[in-house]
């Protein structure tokens, strides 16, 4: 071997290792030196990569593999086909050749490799080969290669793994080659970081919640925060989905090199295919370009899944691939401990979209459910039909965010600083643009103003910007990738054939293979002052710090794609001092209006980004009422010569566009401002609507929402801050629940202890007993607030608990055997209390009853049929009644009839109590079917259900008469006729209805007496006087009623009025007469 070492040891990257080869030359001897120092170097690397050491366990060169292994695989010395030979931990191996271009640019073709694909293809070595690489230093290769040879191949290029390796990697190389073999430190949180990855263990673990959701710009380490909630749960499995290729690799990377640095022992599977690739305009990235062995076989899944190792198991997928991991993880009966949704804003949409199978428990058990994102989608639509991510059923509750103010507010910063620039160019402009440059022709395509207008005036916005000296790294978005391809195309040919400034421009589109596309954005990186424009390949996933400007050429209206675009130009680097967001925008004329659609790119532009970053909304709020903004945050360029003509256009532009993004905050606080001005409180119920229809009580609801998640803008709350001092109140769910612990505190004070009885009720009637129960039920169902929970966990050392249940029962189940001591058995009669004041009878009356119901949890019951031989009956109630039923039998034997007469009552008392129970039970419907079955039999001695069906008749026709007599039923109480008890008969009558234990057929032969009314004599009287009343207003016009009035019905309406005030007046008049009176107030009632 002709490696030179001295070169590996000294270089500080990969450029400078390749540098340092090309100054070799190109003799044979030292293209020899090149070809085997660049193949140890490969191995090199491989061996310092967390993702190979995690699967590699030993790599050899072919010169020293052993024999028994070049037996085994068939191959033969002096050259076996291959450069370099690694094992597995499955006892498999992986052939890897290396090839070495001097051109970068010449990509590695399939002729190269006929030997290594002629020995590794042999069916006796490619079974025993779990994969293969092919590395070059090449950008590129040839896709005839992965077209003959796709299965068990991956490719290692300068683009997708070499150029990574920096000083650090070859820091980590030298180590190696003096046998030492460092650990690369862990990663440490930042605060934002640490921050959320806390919250959201506190939510996960010690809330229990099974779902949550992040939202942290672009560019913050989202990726690591995934991680660090994987090691802080130190869970057994985690499903990782992110939405591309190109993904699957990053994550992997951040990964496996945090679980090499942290000492956990990790297996992991990729879950991909090609066939995911193309569907939208991203970075062209193959199975190939990972490196690494990839399936979407359900049965690889499956043994994967079905590893009995301690290693903890990471499953990587694409949201494409997820019914792979559901036909495996349901063979398994696997539920994943943790799943990781990256870019989760993609799930958003219709539920039975692809990127959506993952978030439903029916595909795929997962037992906490994290989402990442920078930009939350909500989607406004039937919920049965889409989902949206401000559905915290499927997506949980916030746990943790951070907007883009914030990243650039804090120190360290997290984000560059920036500012929307927005340069207005005339169709004047243009044409004289066109004028001039008739010869240009882009893509071989004359330009014209109608195609190439917003084309023309991006360049021109572009060009005097980069003159300036404001910008050099610049990012530009199109609608399309012929177009981003024009505007490169037209930018070099100004700069051949009109004026150079030093622009160079570059493309890339998901058309590219990812190999160009690096190569691309590499010469984009190097360069001075450069463009590289592109339709959507580079709105997320692509990291180029040194970006410090991204210009929407064409109208964007996706407000994510908006924002994760713009966050290209808010990624720290050291030759940045800020960010800037370019917007053209086209006027046919100087006097345009900004009510034109020309506006709309701005105002979209805008609106989006002011939905992460308040301070756009305060800067607009600032320059609207006149006051100048701290910082200027959007910048409004126009020709000098029309200065002031668009100076006052722009102050029209600036207010249209804060009606825009503060709309729905100002159109409510009208309406709030004009409900306290007419009603002089600030007390909206959550359902009202104002006489527009405008859903008032919905929109405060919703500001209140977003000030307890700490969400809501400073300047909304400063504005409702206002009313606090006239009765608004930020948080009535807050200040019940501080009520609640204040006599919560008291009685902790009072009795030493937070164990609350559930029907206490302390001496300021504050219901405490019900009030601790609601909190225990809420955090049953995950409902508890944070600060909630966090308030009365700290009373745990005073005896709070959060399950009472099981508190309560061992409480009773202990006093239940103190009962047993001291009466050796556990019949404990219903209405018993113990020495200790328990009452310990219905306890268990209570557990019998949630038995019966199938409730009561296994242990317990499990504790009482412990002592069902100490005399324990689930249902000591039919005991009892077979009893009774023995002394009934031997009653009606003796007497021949099952009446118990007067004359028996004394002797008898019991029994007669027992019977009629036994009736008021089937007149309630709760009889037992075995009792009523058992009381059937006696029917031949005259036994009934109901010994008042005999009177019943008899009172109808008493009743009849009366009301024939006297045109009413309002029998006096005591009224007898010839005997019969008829005023008794009818207010058990309506007592019996009032109680809805009066029969159906009885209820409706009454409704057929004429003049019959169910109304007690009270409730009839009162409707005869209201009725009265209302005939008096509506006659006079006033409800001003004389003491002594009599109506023309011989009404004393004076005396009913006034005997209805006086009952006012000592608190006896029934709400409902209250409101009814009262509602006549408009009409002229007064109380005094």
């Amino acid at each position: 071997m002709s490696i030179d070492y001295n070169i590996i040891s000294n270089s500080k990257s990969w450029k400078d290792f390749c540098n340092k080869l090309s100054k070799l030359g190109t003799e044979k001897k030292n293209n020899k030196i090149k070809g085997d120092t660049f193949e140890e170097l490969t191995r090199l690397s491989i061996i310092s990569n967390p993702i190979y050491k995690s699967k590699i366990k030993q790599i050899w060169h072919h010169s020293k593999i052993p024999q028994s292994i070049i037996d085994d695989l068939k191959l033969q010395r002096k050259e076996i086909g291959v450069d370099l030979l690694a094992e597995d931990y499955q006892g498999l191996f992986w052939a890897i050749q290396c090839k070495y271009h001097d051109n970068a640019c010449e990509n590695l073709n399939l002729s190269e490799l006929s030997s290594f694909f002629a020995i590794t293809e042999r069916q006796v070595t490619y079974s025993k080969l779990s994969y293969r690489l092919a590395c070059t230093s090449a950008y590129d290769y040839s896709k005839t290669i992965t077209k003959n040879y796709s299965k068990k191949l991956g490719i290692l290029t300068s683009s997708n793994f070499f150029s990574n390796l920096d000083i650090k990697h070859f820091k980590i190389i030298k180590d190696i080659i003096k046998n030492n073999y460092p650990i690369p430190k862990a990663s440490l949180p930042k605060p934002h970081q640490k921050n959320a990855v806390e919250k959201t263990i506190n939510h996960l673990k010690i809330r229990n919640f099974s779902r949550g959701k992040i939202i942290h710009p672009c560019g913050s380490g989202k990726s690591l925060i995934g991680f660090w909630i994987f090691k802080e749960l130190n869970v057994k499995n985690v499903l990782i989905s992110v939405p591309s290729l190109a993904l699957v690799r990053q994550t992997l990377d951040v990964w496996a090199k945090e679980a090499f640095a942290n000492k956990i022992d990790i297996d992991w599977i990729l879950v991909c295919s090609d066939r995911e690739i193309g569907l939208q305009d991203e970075l062209l990235v193959h199975t190939a370009d990972l490196g690494v062995s990839i399936d979407t076989n359900p049965e690889k899944v499956f043994s994967f899944l079905s590893k009995n190792n301690k290693k903890r198991k990471i499953v990587i997928t694409t949201y494409h691939s997820g019914k792979v991991i559901a036909q495996a993880a349901k063979r398994k009966k696997l539920s994943f401990n943790l799943g990781i949704f990256d870019e989760a804003h993609k799930t958003v949409g219709k539920k039975n979209k692809v990127f959506s199978f993952l978030l439903e428990d029916k595909n795929v058990e997962i037992s906490k459910r994290v989402f990442l994102t920078a930009t939350e989608r909500v989607f406004k639509g039937n919920s049965e039909e889409y989902f949206s991510m401000d559905n915290e059923e499927t997506y949980g509750k916030l746990i943790n965010q951070v907007t883009f103010n914030q990243a650039i507010e804090r120190r360290p910063r997290l984000l560059s600083d920036y500012k929307i620039v927005t340069a207005i160019v005339t169709e004047s402009e243009i044409r004289n643009f066109l004028r001039i440059n008739r010869s240009l022709n882009a893509q071989n395509k004359e330009l014209n103003i109608e195609e190439d207008s917003s084309t023309i005036a991006a360049l021109i916005m572009l060009r005097r910007l980069v003159k300036d000296n404001k910008i050099k790294k610049i990012i530009s978005f199109h609608t399309r990738i012929k177009k981003a391809k024009e505007f490169c195309d037209l930018n070099n040919l100004v700069n051949r054939y009109i004026e150079n400034i030093g622009l160079e421009s570059f493309h890339v589109s998901g058309r590219d293979t990812f190999g160009k596309s690096v190569a691309e954005l590499d010469r984009f990186e190097e360069s001075n002052i450069s463009l590289v424009t592109n339709a959507r390949c580079l709105t997320e996933g692509v990291d180029i710090p040194k970006t410090d400007a991204v210009l929407f050429v064409d109208p964007k209206k996706s407000k994510i794609d908006i924002v994760q675009a713009a966050g290209r130009a808010l990624r720290l680097h050291k030759e940045k001092d800020i960010g800037y967001i370019l917007i053209p925008v086209i006027l046919d004329s100087i006097h345009q209006e900004p009510e034109n659609k020309a506006f709309d790119q701005i105002i979209n532009v805008i609106s989006a980004l002011a939905m992460h970053d308040e301070r756009i909304i305060e800067y607009y709020r600032d320059i609207v009422v006149g006051k100048k903004p701290d910082k200027e945050l959007v910048v409004i360029q126009y020709p000098e010569a029309e200065k002031v003509i668009f100076k006052t256009l722009s102050e029209k532009i600036n207010f249209k566009i804060c009606n825009r993004i503060s709309f729905g905050f100002y159109e409510g606080f009208t309406k709030f401002k004009n409900f306290y001005n007419e009603n002089k409180h600030c007390n909206i119920p959550r359902d009202y609507k104002d006489q527009d229809g405008f859903k008032l009580g919905s929109w405060l609801a919703k500001r209140r929402k977003k000030y307890r998640q700490k969400t809501l803008p400073e300047y909304q709350f400063k504005e409702l801050n206002k009313y606090t001092k006239k009765g608004f109140i930020w948080d009535p769910i807050k200040e019940s629940f501080y009520k609640g612990i204040y006599q919560l505190e008291k009685y902790i004070k009072k009795y030493n202890n937070a164990d609350v009885h559930a029907r206490f009720i302390d001496k300021d009637n504050f219901n405490l007993g019900k009030w601790v129960s609601r909190k225990r039920t809420f955090y049953r169902q995950n409902k508890l607030l944070d600060y909630q929970f966090e308030k009365l966990n700290s009373y745990v050392k005073s005896g709070w608990s959060w399950n009472k249940e099981d508190e309560n029962f061992f409480i009773g189940y202990r006093q239940l055997q103190k009962y047993f001591k001291k009466n050796k058995n556990v019949s404990v009669p219903a209405k018993y209390r113990d020495d200790d004041n328990f009452n310990l009878g219905k306890w268990c009356s209570d557990k019998r009853s949630s038995y019966r119901k199938k409730t009561l949890k296994e242990s317990y019951i499990k504790k009482f049929n412990s002592l069902s031989n100490k005399g324990w009956d689930w249902e000591p109630a039919q005991q009892h009644f077979y009893k009774r039923l023995k002394e009934f039998e031997g009653y009606v034997t003796r007497f021949k009839t099952t009446v118990i007469s007067k004359n028996n009552r004394t002797k008898y008392k019991q029994l007669h109590k027992w019977i009629s129970s036994i009736r008021s039970s089937h007149k309630k419907n709760k009889l037992s079917n075995y009792v009523y079955e058992e009381f059937k039999k006696y029917e031949k001695f005259g036994w009934t259900f109901d010994p008042l069906d005999k009177n019943f008749n008899m009172g109808c026709l008493k009743l009849i008469n009366y009301i024939n007599k006297n045109n009413h039923s309002m029998v006096p109480t005591k009224f007898k006729m010839d005997g019969f008890p008829l005023g008794q008969w009818v207010y058990n009558i309506r007592r019996s209805l009032k109680k809805k234990t009066l029969s159906k057929h009885k209820i409706d032969k009454l409704k057929n007496i004429k003049n019959w009314s169910f109304d007690f004599l009270e409730d009839y009287n009162f409707k005869k006087g209201y009725e009265q009343l209302c005939k008096f207003i509506k006659k006079y016009n006033h409800a001003d009623v004389p003491r002594d009035y009599i109506d023309e019905d011989k009404f004393r309406l004076g005396v009913w009025v006034v005997n209805k005030k006086f009952s006012k007046i000592r608190e006896e008049l029934p709400k409902e007469r209250y409101k009814k009176l009262n509602n006549l107030v408009k009409k002229g009632w007064k109380w005094k």
